[in-house]
């Protein structure tokens, strides 16, 4: 075993060699050489430093344990297994790939089949990819989730004395291995999205999206807000705009605000419904009428609930057909009204829909009313008055009305995703499968940004859209170069115009066009997540993955560390504008500029 004692400034690559070996580092120096364990057992040892270190891992090691940077390493580490932190606070951050934080009598990180032992750090932060906390007795950690779907995970009896944030993504507490009953209390909505909230094992938490309950009998408080409380297989709170999936919580507590709970037909709840304040509903519509429903609101009890009720004070029972006011057709007679064909989606729930290989994906609070959707294929022998024979010709997929029994348009902001297969025999070399809409207006088929993905369950691919309104849709193989005029808002893809609201420009000191990056990256099928606390940029097509950082100029492709000429810069109205060559290319385009018409195209 061989100690490399580093007590002063310097610049010289040191490698371990065969053995277990260890890099110490004495208090407040800058090391600029590269740190290679090599193969053993290898440690970086930050004892020493008497102020907090901020430890980043950026990969697996070429040949073990990982590789990573902090700043007193101005080159960076690799090969390495272990870390021990200063006598400050410390932060370790993971690799951006799907990962597990161990938090036991001992502490490791995980990832890709290498680990990776550490002490005295006290806030651990995962990366991009689907972290997994698991802690067992009790623990004193901060812990972030950072910007995938990530899990905590309590061991029976555990415990966490410090922040538990899941940050960006689809994040979830997980207690099923507790034996003694767990109380959730809702503080309010989350930083970064789901619900911040409060229980005795963990103090507080954030952006939890899902949380799931122990062996014995839990309960949930609501906020006082209007709110939902889906009871079912799949149960779920909302309020606010905001999503909280729930498994074997048995006792529900409304707020102060308008609690509804609405029962799945079919489900019993082994647990009590309290409504508390507020002018709360129980919900049977979804139960078929006839159904035989008692319930008591003065001695407590009702159907499917076996803790009873309490401060309920409305029932809404299954209806009735022919219950709903009378339906005028064109001065008739009144009648009922037609029962809405379709899928019927509900408001406050959300739901998917799919039907003739279509997939329509409604988030909750998107609709502006409950409405039925029906997807119906219309030959294309009747379509022919309606798209030209230039058009017809570029077909790459059937033509669909997506159409419901409320409003088609859903406002501004509350966009849906609509999945439609197409053929990709008939997407011709060097174009793209493109959604249009058509405009009956103008008599026009309009281009929709479009991302693809292929369904593993049904062997088909599918083009991708978000929109905020229904009519016909279809695929057609479309040419989608993109022109930027530097200097000007104006952007055409293929034969579309479109007005940015952050004009590009050319970086003066690297003389590098830069645009925005959300624009750019989904105009060429990718797909891009923002994270505010990092400010980062993560951008994902086709296993490709960028990361990059607001005013750093080292980019990560896949993983490895990348130097551009230029920084990421964020413009008014707040738009993060990147180097259009070097993110276009990196995705697979080609990239050629005009200068005498200031004018860039990129071909992909």
């Amino acid at each position: 075993m061989d100690t490399f004692k580093i007590e002063a400034d310097m610049n010289a690559a040191l490698y371990g060699g065969d053995g277990d070996d260890r890099f110490v580092l004495a208090d407040g120096i800058k090391y600029s050489g590269l740190l290679d364990g090599q193969s053993g057992s290898d440690t970086v040892d930050f004892s020493k430093y008497t102020t907090g270190r901020n430890i980043l891992l950026t990969d697996t090691g070429a040949i073990d344990g990982f590789q990573g940077r902090e700043n007193s390493l101005q080159t960076g580490f690799t090969n390495i297994d272990n870390l021990l932190g200063s006598m400050a606070a410390d932060t370790l951050t993971g690799i951006n790939r799907d990962s597990t934080f161990k938090l036991s009598h001992d502490y490791s990180y995980s990832s890709y089949g290498r680990l990776l032992s550490f002490e005295a750090i006290e806030t651990l932060a995962g990366g991009s990819g689907n972290d997994r906390f698991e802690i067992f007795g009790d623990q004193s950690f901060d812990l972030l989730g950072g910007v995938g779907n990530d899990c905590f995970v309590f061991a029976d009896q555990a415990s966490l004395n410090g922040t538990l944030d899941g940050q960006a993504g689809s994040d979830s507490l997980d207690f099923s291995a507790y034996t003694t009953p767990r109380n959730f209390i809702l503080l309010g909505t989350g930083s970064s999205g789901g619900f911040k909230g409060s229980e005795s094992s963990l103090g507080q938490f954030d952006s939890i999206n899902s949380i799931t309950g122990s062996l014995a009998t839990d309960s949930i408080t609501g906020l006082d807000a209007a709110a939902t409380w889906q009871v079912g297989s799949n149960s779920s709170y909302t309020s606010g705009g905001s999503s909280l999936a729930m498994t074997g919580i048995e006792n529900l507590l409304g707020g102060a605000g308008e609690d509804k709970f609405v029962l799945q037909k079919g489900y019993e709840l082994e647990g009590l419904i309290d409504g508390r304040g507020g002018d709360d509903t129980l919900d049977y519509s979804n139960y078929v009428y006839g159904s035989v429903i008692n319930f008591d609101l003065n001695q407590g009890s009702a159907n499917a609930i076996s803790g009873g009720i309490t401060s309920i004070k409305n029932v809404i029972l299954p209806e009735k057909p022919g219950d709903q006011p009378p339906y005028s057709g064109g001065g008739g007679g009144g009648g009922a009204p037609p029962k809405p064909e379709g899928q019927m989606i509900y408001r406050e729930t959300g739901g998917i829909i799919e039907s003739l290989g279509v997939i329509v994906e409604v988030p909750v609070l998107t609709l502006p009313q409950d409405a039925a959707f029906t997807i119906k294929e219309i030959d294309v022998l009747n379509a022919a008055d309606y798209i030209p024979e230039g058009l017809l010709v570029k077909l790459g997929s059937k033509i669909y009305d997506i159409n419901t029994s409320g409003p088609n348009q859903f406002g501004d902001n509350n966009f849906i995703t609509i999945k439609i297969p197409y053929d990709p025999s008939k997407i011709e070399e060097g174009e793209h499968p493109v959604v249009h809409y058509f405009d009956e207006i103008s008599g026009q088929w309009i281009e929709i940004p479009s991302t693809k993905e292929f369904d593993a369950n049904t062997g088909l691919w599918m083009a991708v859209i978000k929109v905020n309104h229904l009519t016909r849709f279809a695929v057609f193989s479309t040419n989608l170069d993109i022109k930027l005029l530097i200097g000007s808002p104006l952007v055409t893809v293929g034969k579309q115009e479109y007005l940015l609201d952050a004009v590009p420009y050319i970086d003066a000191k690297a003389w590098r066009t830069m645009a925005p990056v959300r624009f750019i990256s989904e105009t060429m099928g990718a797909q891009v997540e923002w994270n505010a606390v990092e400010r980062k940029v993560l951008i994902k097509k086709d296993g490709q993955e960028i990361i990059l950082t607001i005013g750093s100029n080292i980019a990560y492709v896949n993983g490895q560390e990348v130097l551009m000429d230029c920084a990421p810069q964020i413009q008014a109205p707040g738009r993060t504008f990147v180097p259009v060559r070097f993110i276009s290319e990196t995705l697979g385009a080609r990239v050629e500029y005009n200068s005498e018409k200031r004018e860039v195209t990129i071909y992909h």
